[in-house]
C-alpha cells in the first residue's frame, strides 16, 4: 500500500534530483523510495549536511 508524503528542500536540490531521476529514466519517487529502502536495509548511511 502506498503512502503520500510531504518533503520540504532547497529548490535547487530537488532541481537537481530530479535531473538525476530522469537521467536515470526513474520518477524522483522511486529514487527516493530506493534511497529510503536501502536506508533502511543499511546499504546506505545517513549523511546530513550542517550547512
Amino acid at each position: 500500500m502506498d503512502a503520500r508524503i510531504v518533503i520540504t528542500a532547497n529548490k535547487q536540490t530537488i532541481i537537481d534530483a530530479k535531473k538525476i531521476a530522469k537521467n536515470n529514466k526513474v520518477s524522483l519517487s522511486k529514487m527516493f523510495e530506493s534511497y529510503l529502502r536501502d536506508l533502511l536495509d543499511g546499504k546506505v548511511e545517513l549523511i546530513i549536511s550542517k550547512k
